[in-house]
């Protein structure tokens, strides 16, 4: 098991070195081919690497600068298949010097293909504050 937390953790480690870097093709690299994504951006459902790549390389590539942080993650394996679920930070510092920051929860299910961890299932969801419904 600590094999496969830390086989995990490094996908998501290359995960947020990839977000920081701004670097759309090391980010799809790390999802499968047939990936199933459920997204807070529209489109809200997506299948498929290729569907993701425009919304990626719009993100990443929009200029300023990108930060993020996966926080308390827990990993569950069983042969070739892991889920993992934590907390995760988006950040971006804008060309202005504005900053903005967004927590997502995040579940993500991984196979092992030919001896590499890839993602192939993602769902993202964001906490809500109360009364006023708005993303924290």
């Amino acid at each position: 098991m600590a094999t496969t937390q830390s086989t995990v953790q490094s996908v998501m480690d290359r995960y947020v070195e990839a977000v920081k870097a701004s670097d759309a093709e090391a980010l799809l690299a790390l999802y499968g081919d047939d990936v199933h994504v459920y997204d807070l951006m529209a489109p809200f459902e997506r299948h498929g690497k290729d569907s993701s790549r425009e919304l990626i390389e719009a993100w990443l590539n929009g200029g300023g600068e990108q930060d993020c942080s996966v926080e308390d993650i827990v990993v569950l394996e069983e042969g070739d298949l892991a889920v993992a679920r934590a907390s995760i930070r988006y950040g971006y510092t804008g060309e202005d010097g504005t900053k903005h920051n967004m927590w997502n929860r995040a579940t993500w299910t991984f196979r092992r293909i030919d001896s590499e961890w890839k993602i192939v299932g993602e769902h993202t969801s964001v906490p809500l504050s109360e009364p006023d419904m708005q993303p924290i």
